[in-house]
């Protein structure tokens, strides 16, 4: 029987099956998913994951401990673990616990209480699926400055810069658990190192979480049987005055595609947003636009790609797609529906360049009913030599050159 090479006296890592040794001059580096690490950085990551099978470390002890370690391999400012639980009698997920790191007692206080409703990473997270990802990834920046979770509380609390990781459990254990690493505006994007030592971190996470978690030890207060006495997270991890429900953010769809843009999985608004277009007699305009979008991401060599934008009948959308991991054979995606907002802009920039009605009747045509210069001719009972003509002198007055310029001066790219 062959033995596994076991050197932490733990479970055979996962750190075996994918690193590669690379001798370059006097250094020895490792790669693992076509990243390379320093021999120090893997002596690093192995101590973390040591951390995560301390079966002497109580819940609330460990999750200080894991922060403080993984802070010497990734910088962040500000970092949190998230636990839901189910709650058999309003039938939602409530929060159970909350452990932040570098939180002001406002910033939990107001988060759980009011801005927690709006945050739009949970919905994704609550995937039975392994999901990270950067935010950059997944989102617009700009359309996410819109919101009123950003615009009221997380520009503020120096969250616009992040990693979301979910960390999934056994479905017998009715919990959701979630690592969040943040780093303000003013700080450079997490790198793609970053994001591939969370996504190693995961499986392990899941492990530590599934034996104190699934085995009934509490992780809201600290002094509870199995965890020990941790009066810090005690007295922040009471569950939230009102009641959360982890797909109720109505503008926001997410779904789980495989490579061929089969729908695998969607939480209620992207189902509610496709039966909008139900029609027995036609596809799903809906379930074609996901499939032509996963075929962009799946026909490029990008990780991520996005926003793409969408139009259906009246309708807008921005969609952001993201490989769950690196075996490519899921995709995460995010569906905007931006209809409003895209209105709004539109008619911001016919003031603020002094766009005529038929100009901007024809950029609107362009742009929110996705429309062919001849189709818009056609609308406007105007020749499609006029309708260039028009989209010429919009682009000479904004100072661009084409329709993917004018997306981003609305800034929906």
């Amino acid at each position: 029987m062959k033995k596994s090479c076991n050197f932490l006296g733990i479970k055979p890592l996962m750190l075996t099956s994918v690193i590669n040794l690379k001798y370059n001059g006097n250094e020895v580096n490792y790669q693992m998913n076509n990243t390379n690490f320093t021999v120090e950085e893997v002596i690093k990551i192995g101590d973390i994951i040591k951390c995560i099978y301390d079966k002497n470390l109580p819940l609330c002890k460990f999750t200080e401990d894991f922060m403080h370690k993984l802070k010497t391999l990734i910088y962040f400012d500000k970092s949190d673990f998230m636990f839901f639980k189910y709650n058999d009698f309003t039938k939602r997920y409530e929060m159970e616990s909350f452990r932040p790191v570098n939180w002001s007692n406002k910033e939990i206080h107001d988060y759980i209480n009011e801005y927690m409703h709006n945050d739009d990473v949970l919905p994704i997270l609550s995937q039975p699926e392994y999901i990270a990802f950067r935010n950059s990834d997944l989102f617009s920046l700009s359309g996410r400055r819109e919101t009123e979770y950003f615009q009221q509380f997380a520009s503020d609390a120096s969250l616009e810069i992040s990693i979301d990781a979910n960390i999934p459990l056994p479905s017998d254990c009715d919990t959701i658990a979630i690592l969040g690493l943040f780093r303000s505006i003013e700080k450079i994007e997490f790198s793609q190192r970053d994001l591939e030592i969370v996504k190693l971190l995961q499986p392990h996470l899941s492990e530590r979480m599934k034996t104190d978690i699934c085995n009934g030890k509490c992780i809201g207060n600290g002094n509870c049987g199995g965890v020990g006495k941790c009066k810090e997270a005690a007295e922040i991890s009471q569950p939230a005055s009102g009641d959360w429900e982890l797909n109720n953010i109505d503008t926001l769809g997410i779904c789980a595609c495989d490579i061929n843009g089969n729908i695998i999985s969607s939480n209620s608004s992207f189902s509610n947003f496709s039966i909008e277009y139900d029609d027995e007699n036609s596809q799903n305009p809906m379930i074609d636009a996901m499939k032509k979008c996963v075929l962009k991401l799946t026909s490029s060599d990008f990780l991520s790609m996005g926003p793409i934008p969408i139009h259906i009948k009246e309708d807008t959308y921005m969609v952001q797609l993201a490989y769950n991991d690196s075996s490519k054979d899921r995709i995460t995606a995010a569906v905007y529906y931006t209809s409003d907002l895209f209105t709004k802009r539109l008619a911001a920039l016919k003031l603020e360049y002094k766009l005529s009605n038929r100009e901007f009747e024809i950029i609107y045509l362009s742009l929110k009913r996705s429309l062919t210069n001849a189709e818009i001719a056609q609308e406007l009972f105007i020749s499609e030599a006029t309708v260039k003509r028009h989209l010429y002198t919009v682009y000479q007055k904004i100072g661009i050159n084409n329709q993917k310029q004018l997306f981003h001066e609305l800034q929906m790219i």
